[in-house]
């Protein structure tokens, strides 16, 4: 009989399955690779919500979790997957100039925005100049996903799970020949169509980047303005992303495709050329907190969910939490707990 069944394919599956190799945990993933949101994510690490200046919920325990989770994979498993970086926040009026002086030494931010205004290089389109933010990390979202499947290739089924063939023993769970003490969904947005766990009130969004190519564009650092500018290598950027909950699939409509153009043209002075356009669900929740703990009704059936655009940077400690959840039973907080759903249920 094997400890877990872990049931996804994106970042907080991979975080899971990290915790429990870890602990010499036995377990098998059933993933279907469709694309998942951390597939096309932007892989930006910053704790800093810049629309507004202000910090992300539980932002430094966040931070730091990842940043150390990312580095130690970097350098235990040999392969390059994270950089510091800058980011340029593009301000629009005098008023965010002025917003971002006032915000300069509240806790958190003062580790983070810098007390200047600087002039933007010169294929930017800035005409009330940037504000500069430090310590910024981008994590190469397509290389981690490649070396979860490589790391975990003996511990993978490539196939859909099919809820109705889940069996209920007393203590143990058993699929397809199978036996396992518990199991772990981390299925994003396709949550929906799990039985079990389909009363939450999480639902798709979808979020659309631009590919696009430009030599003349000489920047190396992340830059915000209403999108986010992040430099992918070889003359390549990432630019985005949109939000949409109509249409949920992972393709980009013209309208957006024709809105992220336009919103570029905005921000850059210099030619470019359309590579592609990437798009991926993500899996938000009514309040805006993730989920986590135990199905109300069935003993060792677990979620994992809701990380909306941030997975990235919240799945690291999120995964930590369930673990201890999971194994030890340890309190989860509320803002995350299931338990704040069980009316729903």
């Amino acid at each position: 009989m094997l400890d877990h069944l872990v049931v996804g394919s994106g970042i907080g599956a991979f975080s899971i399955c990290r915790r429990l190799s870890k602990h010499q945990k036995e377990f098998k993933i059933i993933s279907d690779h469709e694309k998942s949101a951390t597939s096309v994510a932007g892989g930006i690490i910053n704790p800093v919500v810049l629309k507004r200046f202000k910090p992300f919920w539980n932002a430094l325990e966040f931070y730091n979790e990842a940043i150390d989770f990312y580095e130690r994979l970097q350098q235990e498993d040999d392969f390059e997957l994270v950089n510091e970086k800058n980011v340029f926040r593009i301000f629009s009026s005098i008023k965010e100039q002025n917003d971002w002086f006032n915000v300069l030494e509240r806790p958190v931010l003062r580790n983070f925005l810098l007390p200047d205004v600087e002039e933007a290089p010169p294929e930017l389109k800035a005409d009330f100049k940037t504000g500069k933010m430090k310590n910024a990390f981008l994590v190469h979202a397509d290389l981690l996903l490649d070396h979860f499947y490589q790391s975990y290739h003996n511990e993978i089924e490539s196939f859909s799970f099919d809820h109705s063939k889940l069996i209920f023993r007393n203590d143990y769970f058993e699929y397809e020949g199978l036996k396992f003490r518990k199991i772990i969904f981390l299925e994003g947005h396709k949550v929906i169509n799990n039985p079990f766990f389909s009363y939450l009130p999480i639902y798709g969004n979808r979020g659309d980047y631009l590919i696009f190519r430009s030599p003349e564009l000489k920047v190396d650092d992340l830059v915000k303005g209403k999108e986010f500018l992040i430099p992918i290598g070889n003359n390549l950027y990432k630019f985005g992303a949109t939000f949409d909950r109509n249409y949920l699939k992972n393709k980009t409509p013209l309208k957006f495709q024709e809105l992220l153009i336009g919103s570029l043209r905005k921000l850059i002075n210099v030619d470019f050329e359309v590579v592609r356009f990437e798009s991926g669900i993500r899996p938000n929740v009514k309040d805006r907190r993730p989920v986590l703990g135990e199905h109300p009704v069935h003993k060792n059936l677990f979620i994992m969910n809701g990380f909306g655009s941030r997975g990235l940077f919240m799945a690291p400690l999120l995964s930590k939490w369930m673990y201890d959840h999971v194994e030890h039973g340890h309190e989860l907080s509320r803002e995350v707990d299931i338990k704040r759903f069980h009316d729903f249920y």
